[in-house]
């Protein structure tokens, strides 16, 4: 499979994930790059955005945890044959790394 397909099958995966998303936390976007991990094996790195509104008590691995099985369990369903890491931020979180307001 080409690096294309797998991106174009990975964001399909990603962004029904986002729509079917009903619990808390809320999701506002998904990122993902391909590539190589710290380790060099073949991996996806995918970023969830997660709305600035969110409760402080509500980043828990309760509430985490199941959006990275759901993220996971869709790429393993393409056959990709990539790690998934998964993490999170807030919107504002990007834009104060980015030095923007």
């Amino acid at each position: 499979m080409t690096e294309r397909r797998e991106v174009e099958l990975i964001r399909k995966a990603l962004d029904a994930v986002k729509a079917d998303w009903k619990t808390t936390p809320k999701i506002v976007e998904i990122r993902f790059e391909i590539g190589d991990d710290h380790t060099g094996d073949p991996a996806v790195d995918v970023l969830v955005l997660i709305d600035n509104a969110t409760k402080d008590e509500d980043w828990t691995s309760e509430n985490l945890d199941p959006i990275a099985d759901r993220v996971r369990e869709e790429i393993e369903k393409l056959n990709i044959d990539r790690l998934v890491h998964v993490g999170y931020r807030r919107p504002d979180d990007l834009a104060e790394a980015a030095g923007r307001p």
